[in-house]
């Protein structure tokens, strides 16, 4: 069996990884039942096999991981970007808290100003008893 490169595999798509996976195990399989029956295999036939399997595992689980790197990248850039938006909302509502605030107060103090000129403007009731005669 000629030796596969490593490279050669990493182009392969998912389901031509798995085919040739599905064709070495049963090759390996084949060549276990022969040597069970009187034909002598060299060991080195079976090893071959065994690393070329190895090296199509190796390849699925890399793309796994590859996989769930991306996917866990994914997730903390959505929660990052929930998080700025919760934040961003916060900071809203307290600036718009403030300026109530900054409104409620402002309203109060022109009304306890009016307040004030009133009463200095407006003269007080003098309590003066008018005499009859």
């Amino acid at each position: 069996m000629p030796r596969t490169k490593i490279s050669e595999y990493r182009s392969y798509t998912d389901d031509q990884i798995r085919l040739a996976l599905q064709d070495l195990e049963l090759s390996v399989f084949r060549i276990r039942m022969l040597s069970a029956s009187d034909r002598a295999e060299s060991p080195m036939e079976i090893r071959n096999y065994r690393k070329e399997i190895a090296r199509l595992l190796t390849i699925i689980r890399e793309r796994e991981l590859l996989a769930e790197a991306k996917a866990m990248e994914e997730e903390k850039l959505a929660a990052k970007a929930a998080t700025e938006n919760t934040q961003a909302s916060k900071i809203a509502s307290k600036t718009v808290s403030k300026s109530t605030a900054v409104k409620a107060t402002s309203n109060a103090l022109a009304k306890s100003a009016k307040e004030t000129t009133t009463k200095v403007s407006t003269p007080a009731k003098s309590s003066s008893k008018s005499t009859k005669k």
